[in-house]
């Protein structure tokens, strides 16, 4: 948790001086898990970019793998105490989703968008 926590830390400059939200904000979460595609997924099972089956060009395939999605957002969440929020009970809006990479390499990556959370999000 901690090398996540750093990459969290150094991805936003913002959030080395304390947590980006105040104690009573509500906060809106998206995160987006982009799992590493198997090598059987790359022409020859060669991992290398722009080598990707032609079947997988454009496409974010829903990952049906483990880990499941409540653990990698309860990860998240629980890795963002303290640096963009002081704790995840502010979060009140949570978007994930888990989908296969599509981008260079393919080797992973998770992306995490957050906002403040407004009123009308809660029709």
């Amino acid at each position: 948790m901690l090398a996540f926590k750093d990459a969290v830390k150094t991805a936003i400059p913002e959030a080395r001086n304390g947590p980006i939200f105040g104690k009573k904000e509500a906060v809106s979460m998206t995160i987006k898990f982009y799992l590493k595609r198997p090598n059987s997924d790359f022409v020859r099972g060669i991992r290398n970019a722009g080598a990707l089956k032609a079947c997988f060009h454009g496409l974010f395939s829903a990952a049906l793998i483990r880990p499941d999605i409540d653990n990698l957002c309860k990860f998240v969440l629980d890795s963002c105490n303290g640096i963009l929020y002081y704790d995840d009970f502010q979060v009140v809006k949570l978007v994930a989703l888990k989908l296969r990479d599509n981008t260079g390499n393919c080797m992973g990556r998770t992306v995490i968008e957050i906002a403040p959370f407004q009123n009308h999000e809660a029709l």
